[in-house]
């Protein structure tokens, strides 16, 4: 998979941006604050239909404009594709389009343009709290699977409504503990859609997290070339439900009085959390900042892996001022292990990635361009 061209108009301070991409190492460099992380933002929009650090598309307007546009034109294995994303801010609305046909809804785009980001605030997938790691492995899981995105917002939907339902109960009852016909028939409905909802994404989650720990031992040992500690990166799933429907069922019954009593769902997926490891060791609490930074790195270089063996091709590399976290021998060794893949690299110095086609593009103010020696 390729990006062959980028357009932006109006999209944080990218005014008019038309870029072509080469098809091995882009580095695009500047100082801080030029509009190179909104260079990779305006791509990632394009796999995922909103940006990874802004909760409203309104967000990413240029100040004092109406609307913004993109444009990308992509090489697949088998077809080319160009897809268009435009929001305006008179009508408050969206627009996504592929081959010129506007997609009604968000789910339509997975799978058209698969990214893998690395970003320096990605330390917080090991360090901060479950929901980001939980966020992490839906994103993962969404851009291969649409079914599983369809889930996911089913799921929160529905719990929510049984949350909803689950105060007015505790308003009513008032520390009785009789539940009535009707209140008990509207939990069975929402304890029946969420028993297969929760296994549907259990399965999935602990499918993709199986495949991520079949990769990340190996990277991780030719990452660091700890080979004489024989550090051994591994992902556990933790997770309180039954792999059963029924059994779930029963377990969400049995949890009635009790999550009344506190007034949310205690059972479920949003309850989940993945422990990384090293030697059987939570890397979070025991390990030193060097394993917390190689062990993001060896997981994303793994979800690039899990990907390829979905999709059947290579998804496209986004790198957003990483290369500056690690030294320059494990910038090599990063290098070494994705091979034959589309990179784009933003930087504040210019670097020189040894044994790669190199292509630079400088950034300032907003504006791009293109070294013709690159």
């Amino acid at each position: 998979m390729r990006i062959k061209k980028l357009k932006v108009e109006n999209f944080r301070n990218l005014e008019n941006l038309d870029i072509e991409f080469s098809e091995g190492v882009n580095i695009i460099y500047g100082n801080n604050a030029q509009g190179k992380t909104n260079i990779i933002e305006s791509i990632y929009i394009f796999s995922f239909g909103k940006s990874f650090r802004a909760n409203k598309d309104i967000e990413l307007l240029k100040f004092d404009k109406e609307y913004f546009l993109s444009n990308i034109k992509i090489m697949k294995k088998d077809r080319e594709l160009e897809m268009d994303f435009g929001f305006d801010k008179i009508s408050n609305k969206k627009m996504i389009k592929v081959n010129g046909v506007i997609q009604k809804k968000i789910s339509d785009i997975i799978g058209k343009l698969n990214v893998v980001v690395f970003k320096p605030e990605d330390i917080k997938i090991v360090t901060d709290s479950p929901s980001i790691r939980r966020k992490y492995i839906d994103y993962l899981i969404s851009s291969i699977s649409k079914l599983y995105l369809e889930n996911i917002t089913k799921y929160k939907k529905v719990m929510e409504e049984r949350n909803n339902l689950l105060k007015e109960i505790k308003l009513r009852l008032k520390g009785s503990k009789n539940l009535d016909e009707t209140d008990s028939n509207f939990l069975d409905v929402y304890d029946k859609l969420l028993s297969k909802l929760n296994c549907e994404i259990y399965n999935e989650r602990k499918r993709v997290i199986e495949k991520l720990n079949n990769y990340i031992y190996d990277i991780h040992l030719k990452l660091t070339e700890n080979y004489i500690n024989n550090e051994k990166l591994h992902i556990k799933y933790v997770s309180n439900v039954a792999e059963d429907i029924e059994k779930m069922y029963n377990n969400l019954s049995k949890s009635r009085l009790n999550d009344i009593n506190k007034g949310y769902t205690s059972l479920g997926i949003h309850r989940d959390d993945y422990i990384i490891s090293i030697n059987s060791l939570d890397v979070s609490i025991y390990g030193s900042q060097g394993q917390k930074k190689s062990s993001i790195i060896s997981l994303k270089l793994s979800e690039l892996k899990v990907i390829e063996e979905v999709i059947g091709e290579k998804p496209v590399l986004l790198l957003d001022d990483y290369m500056s976290e690690l030294d320059e021998k494990r910038r090599l060794k990063f290098l070494d292990i994705i091979e034959d893949i589309q990179i784009i690299i933003t930087t504040t110095h210019k670097i020189s990635i040894d044994g790669k086609e190199n292509t630079y593009f400088y950034v300032d103010n907003g504006k791009i361009e293109r070294e013709k020696n690159g």
